[in-house]
């Protein structure tokens, strides 16, 4: 079993190609580590490398790592952001409050590019009917065709949806560097702590 805190990540080797880092989706003391991996065009690892592994083959796997984890002593209401593939460790902050009995008011925002780069939906509404406290929203950047989706920039509806916020929250935030820095700034000025927010920014490598 690859012990780790729920939101943390680890270095993916393939031999030949450049390490990687990705987060777990899953939740600690599985038996089995699962990772979402956007297939960026001619991405070294992500494209060349994948394409070539099989089942069975070795991949080396170090850490885990990273300080964006779930802080379980916390009873606040949780504002939870992940896009693109940066919804892999949210999934696995989310699962892991829910099952683990964390009852205060859980917001889950996932915003995506386009509408084809939506997974996990009947994951989240199956939580959304299970969990009275958890709630979940799909934003997608270039427009929603889909009534069940909102149209727009997920920070953007973040901010609509809290003009400012009360109480001791955290933050927990993965995906491109300009959507977790802009609103992290966001946050900041609405009294935000910046010890409250937890986020990991993804960086694009090829």
């Amino acid at each position: 079993k690859f012990e780790f805190y729920p939101g943390q990540f680890a270095m993916l080797r393939l031999p030949g190609f450049p390490e990687r880092s990705y987060s777990m989706a899953n939740q600690p003391g599985s038996e089995e580590l699962h990772f979402y991996i956007r297939q960026t065009p001619g991405g070294r690892f992500s494209e060349q490398g994948l394409s070539i592994i099989k089942q069975d083959d070795g991949l080396e796997i170090e850490g885990p790592f990273g300080t964006s984890y779930l802080e379980k002593s916390h009873t606040g209401p949780i504002l939870a952001v992940g896009g693109g593939s940066g919804i892999a460790p949210i999934r696995s902050i989310i699962d892991h409050a829910l099952e683990d009995g964390m009852r205060q008011p859980i917001h889950l925002y996932f915003g995506v590019r386009e509408e084809r780069d939506i997974y996990l939906v009947g994951h989240f509404q199956k939580l959304e009917a299970n969990y009275s406290n958890f709630h979940f929203r799909v934003v997608v950047d270039r427009g929603a065709t889909d009534k069940r989706f909102f149209s727009g920039r997920v920070g953007d509806l973040v901010l609509k949806d809290w003009p400012e916020f009360s109480g001791e929250w955290r933050a927990y935030m993965a995906g491109p560097p300009p959507m977790v820095e802009s609103l992290t700034e966001a946050l900041l000025e609405r009294n935000f702590d910046t010890n409250w927010i937890k986020a990991d920014p993804f960086y694009r490598s090829v």
